[in-house]
């Protein structure tokens, strides 16, 4: 249909989707497709899930029952189910959690999963919005500003409360490479969505300030405000409520810290302190994830306030509803984006104390202190104040919750965002083929130059060059002379290290639009190529456009692991050199304004990029493997902490910061990491916990220390999955646990064992639902191959572990093969290495 006729579809990518998560923004969601049903369905609305938000059959039939005939779910198919080796590199890369790796591997599954989407419906997105939390638009992002996909398509930011935001309002709780990375990410979407849309003009003003994005932003915000919608089960015990006043006082948002239940708290200590007879209670019906900083609130509360201060972290919904029928609302937030639960209390005609110093409330219109709500001024004490003025008011007007047309309704906005196919033009080449050390390198090099050149259909102004060392060849050379007769150039390298400013000269002196270096130990894609060069074509103030990269293992030659990258990633840039890989796209101005630093020795190039992405250079990493790297040439080390503590100080002195940022520790690993080994073995190994099986079914212990055999008892049963053990590891950096495993007995059908690193605070009932496969989850973790051991014999495990962090938890496995009994399993680990 064309013209007036046309259904706007729109799909929302998102993590929480009322009813099965309870954040703010999942109701929201939920509340535009009933919003959008009850107006006549104007537009076609689908959701975009992930595989965790639907651990089971039960949550999948609730959600689409409270979906049914409002809106399509579709589900992310998880990378290592789909058929390509790209996908399930991805997929590998999800491995590392905390990471950039996790990170762009998440962003791909979205990315993939909304090409399937468009391909089944035959018809493009007009809008796909993401929530400004996550990052997980960054491959999608990319895909557009390159023309690879969503030409047609609005990609839309939705101003929630991004990392970035909130650790503006949660100073001392963030320490983190991760923290990075995220607020990188974020800001990202934010700087190149085409519609960013906010709930609250202060709001947008604030994270505009906040990312430096006022320019890009200009007439590109919408101001809309979303549908506030009750269900009948939350409006009845309002209007059943008999109690004639409101004594009780009630903080329901998140136990985050931005969210300030500390002030809560406080303020609750600090009443009851002036009113030791009020009659009422101060609850928090609440949840949150991180069980030190809740530990830490109830250990605000003294033994004598216990029952006055009550923590409820299990409250169903018809229970919190109850609860909130006869209370005063608190909302202590230090920001927020629109706070849903505000305006629902607000709908129900709740007393509501709000934090003016958070702009959503006191910078908002809407609220008005005295008529609808309370304000006060984001103290303890003044919220104490205000507890005892609430005591004898009651709102005399309800907040407006005057919904905004969606903007998915505009055809204005359409047209707006609407990008066109990429361009078929491209930007000119100079290739450059470096590392060349004999002759086996140059026919190799050379293999890989034609093919190069037949793919691309060079001519014209581009032109390849190949970089030889003095010595290898006479310059009247027969091979001299058949790469003349090709129309290639030939370079001479002085012997030994050139220098990389002279090396950044010589870049700079090619005729292409764009350079590009080609070491040797790359294999480069030429549709990565004439993508790239088309991208470097449709968006002239582009400086680099690189991809990720895969890394073939050094013995056999295969595929084995992703290299990310993250381009314009300016924290990450600060403490790592993944920004872009060194074959990359460079435009040459960019190499004719900016030298190499030569005293970053062997790093230059990671150094280079590091700079460029600090210093705000435009950089486009394309949502695809760009080149494979074998596995002897990736063992070349990574930055050192000197590098990166000479970036960082860099930056801090362009800044024009008088404090040296060489102080700061960057957490990396030393120049001598790799020699750095931590060996558990002989009594050390008793230190291990069981935790499977829980309750043994006999009175011996299936994980034990013997010591006849030197070693760590690791028994499999016929009675559970799996047995394991948790040996404690020692603080630091690992990049590898390697284990020395022994079926000890002659008298077996044979054992099973296998490793598993478990990052910092994952919870112990999800990780042995997924190891004992009870439930699926993308968000896997570090696991060795399972190992076979016949009876007598011995074996080895090995687990690369790096980039999982500080505070991991290392966990030996083992099970009985199939058909197999448990008589005289006797597996046992003697020797455990960190490296």
């Amino acid at each position: 249909m064309t013209g007036d006729q046309h259904t706007p579809s729109i799909c929302f990518v998102t993590n929480e989707l009322y009813p099965l998560r309870k954040g703010g923004i999942g109701r929201m969601l939920y509340n535009f497709a009933r919003h959008n049903a009850a107006a006549g369905f104007p537009a076609d609305i689908h959701f975009l899930v992930p595989p965790d938000l639907i651990a089971t059959a039960e949550d999948e039939a609730r959600l689409r029952g409270a979906l049914d005939g409002l809106a399509r779910i579709h589900v992310a198919t998880p990378l290592h189910e789909l058929p390509d080796t790209e996908a399930h590199l991805f997929d590998r890369a999800s491995f590392l959690p905390w990471s950039l790796d996790l990170l762009v591997s998440t962003s791909y599954r979205y990315y993939r999963a909304l090409l399937a989407i468009q391909q089944q419906r035959d018809a493009p997105f007009d809008f796909i919005e993401f929530p400004d939390f996550g990052g997980w638009g960054l491959a999608s992002v990319e895909a557009k500003r390159a023309g690879l996909a969503f030409a047609e398509t609005a990609i839309t930011a939705r101003l929630h409360s991004t990392q970035g935001m909130i650790a503006r309002a949660e100073r001392f709780f963030e320490a983190s490479q991760w923290s990075g990375v995220l607020m990188d990410s974020e800001r990202h979407l934010l700087a190149h969505a085409d519609l960013i849309v906010g709930h609250v003009q202060s709001i947008i003003d604030a994270n505009a300030a906040h990312y430096g994005l006022q320019d890009r932003w200009r007439g590109r915000t919408v101001l809309e405000f979303p549908p506030i919608m009750l269900e009948d089960a939350e409006t009845r015990p309002a209007a059943e409520a008999a109690a004639p006043e409101t004594r009780d006082f009630i903080f329901s948002s998140r136990l985050q810290p931005f969210k300030r239940p500390d002030i809560f708290i406080r303020a609750a200590i600090g009443f009851l302190e002036k009113h030791p007879d009020h009659t009422g209670v101060f609850r928090l019906v609440s949840y949150g994830w991180d069980r030190s900083y809740i530990d830490w609130l109830q250990r605000l509360v003294p033994a004598s306030l216990g029952e006055r201060i009550l923590f409820i972290t299990d409250a169903t919904e018809s229970e919190r509803s109850a609860y909130l029928a006869r209370s005063i609302v608190v909302v202590p937030s230090d920001f927020e984006s629109l706070c849903l639960f505000a305006y629902e209390a607000g709908q129900l005609g709740r007393p509501v104390l709000l934090n003016a110093r958070c702009a959503a409330f006191g910078d908002n219109p809407r609220w008005r202190d005295g008529e609808n709500c309370l304000l006060f001024d984001g103290t303890a004490a003044a919220l104490v104040a205000a507890m005892e003025r609430a005591l004898d008011w009651r709102p005399t007007d309800t907040v407006s919750v005057a919904t905004d047309p969606p903007y998915w309704l505009s055809p204005a906005r359409r047209a707006q965002a609407a990008s066109g196919p990429g361009p078929e033009t491209r930007a000119s080449l100079s290739v450059m083929f470096t590392g060349i050390a004999d002759r086996a390198d140059f026919r190799t090099h050379l293999m890989r130059a034609a093919f190069l050149e037949s793919a691309l259909d060079i001519g014209g102004r581009d032109e390849l060059v190949v970089l030889l060392p003095h010595g290898l060849f006479a310059p009247d050379a027969p091979e001299i002379a058949a790469l003349g007769a090709r129309g290639w150039g030939v370079m001479w390298a002085p012997e030994g290290e050139e220098c990389p400013e002279a090396f950044g000269d010589r870049l700079a002196a090619l005729g292409g639009d764009c350079v590009m270096v080609y070491p040797f130990g790359y294999d480069i894609d030429s549709d990565f190529v004439l993508d790239a060069l088309r991208a470097m074509h449709r968006h002239p103030d582009l400086a680099i456009c690189g991809g990720h990269v895969a890394v073939d293992d050094a013995e056999s030659g295969q595929v084995d692991t992703l290299r990310a990258f993250g381009g314009e990633m300016p924290s990450h840039a600060l403490t790592a050199s993944r920004i872009a890989p060194i074959p990359s796209l460079m435009r040459r101005s960019l190499l004719a304004r900016r030298l190499f630093d030569p005293r970053a020795g062997k790093f230059w190039f990671d150094v280079f990029f590091r700079d460029c992405a600090i210093d705000g250079e435009e950089i486009l990493i394309l949502p695809r493997l760009a080149a494979n790297l074998s596995g002897t040439a990736a063992l070349t080390g990574g930055t050192t902490g000197k590098v990166t503590a000479g970036v960082m100080d860099r930056a801090g002195l362009r800044a024009g910061l008088s404090a040296r940022l060489l102080a700061f520790d960057t957490g990396q690993e030393s120049e001598d990491f790799h020699s750095d080994v931590h060996v558990i073995a002989g009594g050390a190994l008793a230190a291990a916990r069981r935790l499977r099986p829980a309750h043994p079914p006999y009175d011996w212990n299936p994980v034990q220390f013997l010591p006849a055999h030197d070693g760590l008892l690791v028994h499999p049963l016929n009675a559970a999955p799996l047995t394991i053990a948790e040996l404690p590891v020692p603080q630091g950096r690992f990049r590898q646990a390697m284990a020395r495993i022994r079926n000890v007995s002659d008298e077996n059908n044979g054992v099973e064992a296998a490793l598993a690193c478990i990052p910092q605070g994952l919870e112990d009932e999800w990780v042995l639902s997924v190891l004992e496969g009870r439930i699926g989850d993308p968000r896997r973790f570090p696991m060795s191959n399972w190992t076979s051991l016949g009876i007598g014999q011995t074996g080895a495990l090995s687990l690369s572990i790096q980039g999982v962090g500080p505070g991991a938890r290392l966990f030996l496995i083992s099970r009985l093969p199939e058909d197999a009994g448990e008589h005289m399993a006797q597996l046992v680990f003697e020797r455990v290495t960190l490296s």
